[in-house]
């Protein structure tokens, strides 16, 4: 005797139809792969790849580096990028571009989902903006422009314990008459410990 449960509605995918939306290149039938997308509410970011498709091992092996494996079963494999899979990304130097033209040279599709291109543009390009750093025994967060910085202060949790660079220098001029040689662009907020 087996026993199932039945599904509760919001456990049921819903099914899509993305060719509705979808063109085709040319010689598709030797790209494996298709990027879901073209919904009412924005892309899923979802990206589908044929198995027996002859340029599968490198199709496959980019696509690991910039998403998230779901579904791995014979014949369709299905990956979900996410931000912090795009975050990796670009940490071993993958660029929004290069992501776009590599998605293309694989793809079925024309062109990607506008939705897919924003979203990869917007997670690429804020991926090293700012890097936590330890110096004297202090943490200082470093950020390309002061944009950056603002952002980062409106977190609460790090907005509880900042203090400024002119109030860093006060301080470490208090301390031992030195002050610090740390310049604005260098250093724009201190964590204290």
């Amino acid at each position: 005797m087996t026993f199932t449960r039945k599904k509760k509605e919001s456990e049921v995918a819903e099914f899509h139809n993305f060719s509705l939306n979808m063109t085709l290149v040319d010689n598709h039938e030797n790209k494996p792969i298709w990027i879901g997308g073209n919904r009412e509410n924005g892309s899923d970011n979802r990206i589908f790849i044929e198995v027996k498709s002859p340029h599968y091992n490198n199709a496959s092996k980019f696509i690991l580096s910039i998403a998230e494996p779901m579904n791995r079963p014979d014949y369709i494999h299905e990956y979900h990028m996410t931000k912090h899979s795009l975050y990796a990304a670009a940490s071993v130097h993958f660029d929004s571009d290069a992501i776009e033209k590599t998605l293309l040279l694989y793809s079925k599709n024309t062109a990607l989902p506008p939705a897919v291109k924003n979203f990869i543009k917007k997670h690429c390009t804020s991926y090293g903006k700012a890097k936590l750093v330890l110096r004297n025994q202090q943490y200082f967060i470093e950020a390309v422009d002061h944009a950056t910085i603002n952002t980062i202060k409106r977190i609460p949790e790090v907005a509880r314990s900042v203090r400024t660079l002119e109030e860093e220098k006060k301080a470490s001029a208090g301390k031992r008459g030195k002050g610090l040689k740390l310049t604005d662009a260098q250093i724009a907020v201190i964590i204290e410990n």
